[in-house]
């Protein structure tokens, strides 16, 4: 089961090119050291079929968060680049078909495909000893400068998807003490005191969910409206990045995420019933807060409230002596 592909197209004849077209309709081994090493996640978040799954070493190669993500959100995001001989990284390899290998690069389109060689561990039931394997690496930064060493503070959400898959794959114990050594992402005062300021949602003009909605066909060319926890906030519309964002509640969406479930497929567009505040872990909440946070940090205008998700939930804004989402 040792799937390996050619390198390059360069120089290939017509003959090597119909066997590198048959070779590329078989499975292909993919080297996950970030989340892609959690098979779950792999397979219900992301939507691929894990045909085999085996823990692996990458020698020669170094890991680090140097990626830019959304800030106050999931600020960083891990990177394999090629290192000292010394140098190793641990990870899983994953076996998917034609299909899901093409869904997976499309996925991870910001990296390149690089082939390497990987170390199996000793103890995997399958025999393997070494695989060939692509790992998605960035070694140039484009228009989005690398992280410094001080930047590099991966959300608690991400974090744990590496720790439980790493664990999930039996990778060795210092290896998981590494990576629960990573220090994670937390809010600033300033951040914190954006989050002093929201007013008490009883004080704002309701907005029905499909009045919210309504706005996604305005048309006002400058500005979009957003609603977390049922604050609806008004921003230009170069501000947000994602269409999915637009004229909705996103409370449940980022729930989602955090949970590991596909947000598309399961999309209720930000209509009632709302999922409970109580049913919602302290990181959970704070999760969905960071992406007020990410919000809040643009100087929007607060227009109102979501009358559905008054009506089902009961938010508190954080006040100086009580924090309501706790802390991850």
């Amino acid at each position: 089961m040792d799937y390996i592909l050619p390198h390059s197209l360069a120089s290939l004849s017509m003959s090597m090119l119909v066997t590198r077209a048959k070779l590329l309709r078989l499975p292909q081994w993919s080297f996950g050291f970030g989340s892609n090493m959690n098979v779950e996640f792999v397979e219900h978040k992301k939507g691929h079929k894990v045909l085999d799954s085996v823990a692996c070493v990458a020698q020669g190669w170094r890991m680090t968060f140097n990626l830019r993500g959304m800030p106050l959100v999931e600020p960083a995001f891990a990177n394999a680049t090629p290192g000292d001989r010394q140098d190793t990284v641990h990870g899983v390899a994953i076996l998917l078909g034609p299909e899901d290998v093409q869904k997976l690069c499309n996925q991870e389109r910001g990296y390149d495909k690089v082939w390497i060689n990987v170390d199996c561990y000793a103890n995997n039931s399958q025999g393997f000893t070494t695989i060939k394997a692509f790992i998605f690496s960035k070694t140039k930064p484009g228009n989005r400068p690398f992280l410094t060493k001080d930047q590099q503070t991966p959300s608690r959400r991400y974090l744990n998807l590496l720790i439980n898959g790493a664990k999930a794959a039996g990778l060795k114990d210092t290896y998981i003490q590494r990576l629960e050594q990573v220090e994670c992402y937390e809010p600033t005062e300033s951040t914190m005191a954006l989050r002093r300021k929201l007013p008490l949602p009883k004080d704002l003009k309701l907005m029905t969910v499909n009045e919210l909605a309504a706005t996604r066909s305005s048309t006002d060319t400058k500005y979009t409206h957003v609603a977390i926890f049922g604050y609806i906030l008004k921003l230009e519309k170069n501000q947000v990045w994602f269409r999915s964002h637009k004229g909705r509640d996103l409370t449940a969406r980022f729930s989602r995420h955090f949970r590991g479930i596909s947000m598309d497929e399961n999309d209720d567009l930000g209509k009632p019933p709302f999922l409970s505040l109580d049913e919602m872990s302290d990181g959970e909440k704070e999760y969905i807060m960071r992406w007020l946070d990410f919000y809040l940090a643009k100087d929007p205008s607060i227009v109102g409230y979501v009358k559905e998700f008054l009506d089902e939930c009961n938010f508190v804004p954080l006040q100086d002596d009580v924090v309501q989402v706790g802390s991850l």
